[in-house]
C-alpha cells in the first residue's frame, strides 16, 4: 500500500493525541497563555504583549472540554494537523505530490514544529493562517490573502513577517505600476489593516485593558495597544540570556545544546521509589532540518527562473536574519523563533535536491529523513511503559 498524506495525518493524530495527557501540568509558555485563556473567558484583560486570537483557541477548548489538558491542548493539536495538510497542498502545487509528501514528513517531525503544535502555544495558529494566505495568494485571491494575513497577526505578531515576505515577493514579480494594481493594492491593505485592528479594537473596548506606567494607563484603541506591544518587545533585553540564544548557533551543527521545556521523572503515587517513566519535552534538539539553510544560495540561484524557489528564498531569507538583527540590537531571541522558517526549509531542501543527480538526491533525502526520524524517536517526550 502506497504511503499517502492521509496516512501521515493519521500517524500524527495518534501520536499527538496520546501526548496531550503528558504532563497534566502546564509546560513552557503555557504558563502564560492558559491563564490568559481563562481570563478571556472571565472578561479580564491579560497578556497584552500578544494579540488575543492565538489564546482564544485555548479558551474555546476550555469551554468545550473543561479546564484540563484536553481543553488546553486539543485545539492546538488539531491546528498542527491542519498545518501539515495545508502545507502538503501548497507543496503539491510546487513540487508534485510525491515530494510534497516527503516535505510534509520532514516538517511534521521537526522537533520544534512538533512540540509547538502539540502544546497550547501561539505559533501554530499564526502559521496556519499564514499558510492559508500563501495558498490564496497563489490562487490570485488577494483579498482572502489579506484577510488571513490579518488573522495570522491576531494570533501572534509574527504575522507581520509573513506579510512582508509576500509583499517583497509580489513587488519582485510585479514591478510595473498600473492604476488597476494601485486600486487592488489599496483594497488589499484596507482588508489587511482592518482585519488586524478592528478585532483588536473590539477587544480593547470590551476588556478595557490597563498597563502600569506613570500611573495606570487604560488602552482604549488598537494604536495604543500596538504601541504597548512594541514597547514590551523593546524591553526584552538580553539579561540572563545564554549563549545558545545567539541566532548563528541555530544553524551551525552541534553549536547548540538541546533545550528542555519540561522534565520530570514519574514515580508511583503510593510513595514507592519505583520510577514509572519520564516526561521530557525538548523544544529544540539537533535541528537537522534547520541546517539545510546552508543550501539557501543554491535555492536563490534556482530562484532566477523559478517563482516558487523565489518565494521560498524570501521566506527563509526573512525568517532567520530578522532575529539575527534583533539580537544585534540587544533584544533577547530564542531558538524556537526558527519555527516560522520550518515549512520553507522543508520545501526549499526538496527544491534544491531536485537540482542534484538522482542517485545523489535519493541518498541525501533518505539520510536527512532517517536522521530526523531517529532524533524524533530519541527525544520522544514520554518514555517508560509504566506511564502507558
Amino acid at each position: 500500500m502506497k504511503f499517502r498524506i492521509w496516512h501521515l495525518l493519521a500517524v500524527l493524530s495518534a501520536i499527538k493525541t496520546f501526548l496531550i495527557f503528558y504532563p497534566k501540568d502546564l509546560v513552557f509558555d503555557e504558563y502564560y497563555y492558559i491563564p490568559a485563556a481563562r481570563d478571556l473567558i472571565a472578561g479580564v484583560a491579560s497578556n497584552l504583549e500578544h494579540p488575543f486570537l492565538g489564546k482564544a483557541f485555548a479558551s474555546l477548548g476550555i469551554v468545550c472540554f473543561g479546564d484540563n489538558v484536553i481543553g488546553w491542548r486539543l485545539p492546538y493539536v488539531l491546528i498542527g494537523i491542519a498545518i501539515v495538510y495545508v502545507f502538503y497542498r501548497l507543496a503539491s502545487e510546487m513540487v508534485g505530490e510525491g515530494l510534497a509528501l516527503y516535505s510534509s514528513v520532514l516538517l511534521s517531525f521537526d522537533q520544534t514544529f512538533f512540540v509547538h503544535t502539540n502544546l497550547a502555544l501561539l505559533e501554530g495558529p499564526c502559521l496556519l493562517f499564514a499558510l492559508l494566505a500563501f495558498r490564496f495568494y497563489r490562487a490570485k485571491r488577494y483579498y482572502l490573502t489579506a484577510f488571513f494575513l490579518g488573522l495570522s497577526f491576531l494570533c501572534k505578531e509574527w504575522g507581520i513577517v509573513f506579510a512582508l515576505i509576500l509583499a517583497l515577493y509580489h513587488l519582485t514579480l510585479n514591478r510595473r505600476i498600473t492604476r488597476a494594481g494601485v486600486k487592488e493594492a489599496s483594497i488589499f491593505l484596507l482588508i489587511l489593516v482592518s482585519t488586524m485592528l478592528l478585532p483588536l479594537w473590539a477587544y480593547d473596548l470590551a476588556y478595557r485593558p490597563s498597563v502600569e506606567g506613570a500611573g495606570v494607563e487604560t488602552i482604549s484603541n488598537p494604536l495604543e495597544h500596538l504601541r504597548y506591544m512594541l514597547e514590551y518587545a523593546r524591553s526584552l533585553g538580553k539579561e540572563g540570556a545564554n549563549e545558545y540564544n545567539q541566532p548563528w548557533r541555530w544553524i551551525v551543527p552541534m553549536a547548540m545544546d538541546p533545550w528542555i521545556y519540561y522534565g520530570a521523572e514519574v514515580v508511583e503515587e503510593d510513595g514507592a521509589s519505583r520510577v514509572l517513566g519520564s516526561i521530557y519535552w525538548y523544544g529544540v534538539t539537533v535541528p537537522i532540518l534547520w541546517y539545510t539553510i546552508w543550501a539557501l544560495p543554491l535555492l536563490a540561484y534556482r530562484a532566477r527562473r523559478d517563482r516558487d524557489a523565489l518565494l521560498l528564498t524570501y521566506w527563509i531569507g526573512l525568517s532567520w536574519p530578522v532575529w539575527f538583527l534583533a539580537d544585534r540590537l540587544g533584544r533577547i531571541v530564542y531558538p524556537f523563533y526558527m519555527f516560522n522558517a520550518t515549512p520553507a526549509l522543508a520545501l526549499g531542501f526538496v527544491k534544491v535536491a531536485e537540482m542534484l543527480n538522482p542517485d545523489v538526491r535519493d541518498v541525501l533525502m533518505s539520510f536527512l529523513l532517517g536522521f530526523e526520524l531517529t532524533l524524533f524517536a530519541y527525544y520522544f517526550p514520554v518514555k517508560g511503559f509504566g506511564l502507558l
